[in-house]
């Protein structure tokens, strides 16, 4: 990998220059004690990676915190310090692999791999840009996505398929959407590619900058000091810090998980932990295990349907297929389990509204008894023919036919009932207390589906629908 880092300035260093001063592009600063050169080429290689590999992916990929290079100090590979990330110089391939893992999900391996070594040649010279220069030791992830920046056939269609690869798009359409050949094919023009051993190089439109006009601060004594502390201090801490604390951290750093997973393990709420664990693996994208963290917070708080989000955000988000396999069938149980769930509290539901219709009915039939027993007290049984009687309210039309379901909404019921002339009619009971049963003493309404389906004699409001009387013939 391609590293701008001169002897002189990490001499300089070591013998303790303390003359030093910044160049600046957001989101990078470059610190030197030595020559400014190589500085402004340091500043010119990180802004160019990041603009290239941007347009590949087809969106700007920015880091999670600013990046800081104190040029000489430490080596390059960019570690979490106070206040952002730190390195010792410049990398292409480091820096390419940060930003497409902090701004992509995770796609094919060996093309993620293939990319950053890719990246890792990126070269600067003035306004111009090339990439593809042989590596140490090529292999065939590196050499398929030489092949397929370098080939004029292919060149123009390979942001098109890292774009949809990054966003979690199926590989097979994603090939044929872009670049319009199979994967398979690809890979065995690679290996042939390979073989050859012949490497061109191409250009790539770069940014227009001119890394002259970037302005040089020099660093007092007090700043000097203030670098030299924070070029060699550890990671932020979050141990002990309260609520409000955590939330002035999550503020101050936007796309930093971690004030964010530490307010979960605070939370008592349950809905508001699972939307923290959420929070966190929106931010970190690619971390499978916040994800299920999310998922297990939603499902306490039977939130099934979140459960099921988190879970499939967890799919994408995995690395290997094997890992998706897991995780896609951990999806599919949460699924069934949440179906389930649906449907017993539809069944609680259907119950407690039956129950409901049932106590009217007893009490509109208590009534009734009470009231027979009441003009009965003291009289003789009467002979003869029992004559059927109603001094509620009395329809106007009359249906004859078999009642095949009863809706139960709150205590309104809805009945269903198939005339002589198979049509069915839907007639509504407003007031169950109301309502006239004939009939066997055993017979009852209940909701839903009627087994045995019995055939009736229904009086009703012609205008209103509603039913005044049914007859259980």
């Amino acid at each position: 990998m391609r590293l701008i880092a001169v002897a002189a300035l990490l001499a300089g260093v070591l013998a303790g220059a303390d003359k030093w001063s910044v160049l600046r592009s957001e989101p990078f600063a470059v610190y030197t004690n030595g020559k400014e050169q190589d500085a402004r080429e340091a500043l010119a290689l990180a802004v160019q990676v990041q603009h290239t590999l941007s347009a590949q992916f087809g969106k700007e990929l920015t880091p999670a915190w600013p990046i800081t290079y104190v040029l000489g100090k430490g080596d390059a590979r960019l570690r979490l310090g106070p206040g952002g990330y730190l390195a010792g110089a410049v990398d292409a391939g480091e820096l390419a692999a940060l930003l497409i893992r902090e701004n992509t999900l995770p796609f094919d391996e060996e093309i993620e791999r293939g990319v950053i070594a890719l990246f890792s040649t990126l070269a600067v010279d003035g306004p111009r840009v090339r990439i593809g220069a042989p590596v140490a030791r090529p292999d065939l992830a590196w050499a398929r996505m030489h092949l397929l920046f370098t080939d004029d056939r292919y060149s123009g269609k390979t942001r098109v398929l890292l774009a949809n690869l990054s966003k979690g798009l199926d590989p097979v359409v994603a090939w044929g959407n872009s670049v319009g050949v199979k994967e398979t094919v690809i890979t065995e023009q690679a290996k042939e590619h390979l073989a050859r051993g012949s490497f061109a190089d191409a250009a790539l439109n770069g940014k227009a900058i001119d890394p002259r006009r970037w302005r040089q601060e020099v660093l007092n004594a007090q700043e000097t000091a203030e670098l030299m502390a924070r070029s060699s201090g550890p990671a932020p801490a979050l141990g002990g810090l309260t609520m409000a604390q955590l939330e002035e951290q999550a503020q101050k750093w936007p796309r930093w998980p971690e004030p964010h997973v530490r307010m979960a393990a605070l939370e008592t709420e349950p809905a508001r932990r699972a939307q923290r664990w959420r929070h966190a693996a929106q931010l970190a994208l690619r971390d499978v295990a916040l994800w299920q963290k999310a998922a297990a917070a939603f499902a306490a708080g039977e939130l099934f349907a979140e459960q099921t989000q988190c879970l499939l955000a967890a799919e994408k988000a995995a690395s290997t297929r094997v890992e998706r396999e897991r995780l896609r069938t951990e999806r599919l149980a949460a699924q069934d389990r949440r179906v389930e769930a649906e449907l017993a509290a539809k069944r609680a539901e259907e119950e407690k509204d039956r129950a409901e219709v049932e106590r009217l009915r007893q009490e509109a039939l208590n009534r009734i008894r009470m009231a027979e027993a009441k003009a009965n007290d003291g009289k003789t049984p009467v002979a003869g023919k029992v004559q059927e009687w109603w001094e509620g309210p009395r329809g106007d039309a009359s249906l004859r036919g078999r009642l095949e379901r009863v809706d139960c909404v709150g205590g309104t019921l809805r009945l269903q009932v198939r005339g002589e002339d198979k049509k069915l009619t839907a007639l509504v009971v407003r007031n169950v207390a109301q309502l006239q049963l004939d009939g066997a003493p055993e017979i009852q309404l209940s909701c839903g589906i009627q087994r045995p389906v019995r055939a009736v004699t229904v009086e009703y409001g012609r205008k209103t629908l509603e039913v005044t009387r049914v007859k259980f013939d």
